[in-house]
């Protein structure tokens, strides 16, 4: 996804949020072209509240990285019973991200903050997405140019 201008998710999003009115929204989406598709999931995650709404006062408080031990207590801030579908949508949002672009972009997305940058590079990083909590001590996800991100250290 390219997040460099944003002006073109108030173009496409609206348009489709109408379209879906009068027809079946499956049907839109399985005639909608990929990079519209990428548009309007943007329109959709940025036109409402934050999927992971952080309070500004934790955002500062980790501007320069936080631990594994505090992740559990930020992502609490999630509302419980969307909590796996989030890890789902912010998993696979972060992905492919490893440029700074790609992570204020998706800090934008998620948090509606850009301050909140540190926080989503530990969380792909840090967290096990599958048992939602903590990689153990001494693992990680790294970020291999050749296959994207692999959990690398000892268990």
């Amino acid at each position: 996804m390219d997040f460099g201008n944003w002006s073109f998710i108030w173009t496409d999003g609206p348009g489709f949020e109408a379209s879906c009115l009068n027809e079946d929204p499956f049907q839109e989406i399985r005639k909608t072209e990929v990079l519209s598709r990428e548009r309007i999931i943007m329109y959709a995650l940025f036109s409402d509240g934050p999927l992971i709404p952080i309070p500004k006062e934790v955002t500062a408080s980790y501007r320069s990285g936080i631990s594994r031990s505090k992740l559990g207590s930020v992502l609490d801030h999630i509302q419980q019973t969307a909590r796996p579908n989030i890890l789902y949508i912010f998993q696979h949002l972060t992905m492919w991200a490893h440029t700074p672009s790609d992570w204020r972009s998706r800090s934008l997305l998620l948090c509606h903050d850009l301050d909140a940058v540190e926080i989503i590079k530990a969380i792909v990083c840090k967290w096990d997405f599958q048992k939602d909590c903590p990689l153990p001590n001494g693992v990680k996800r790294v970020w291999i140019p050749a296959h994207g991100w692999l959990l690398l250290g000892s268990k």
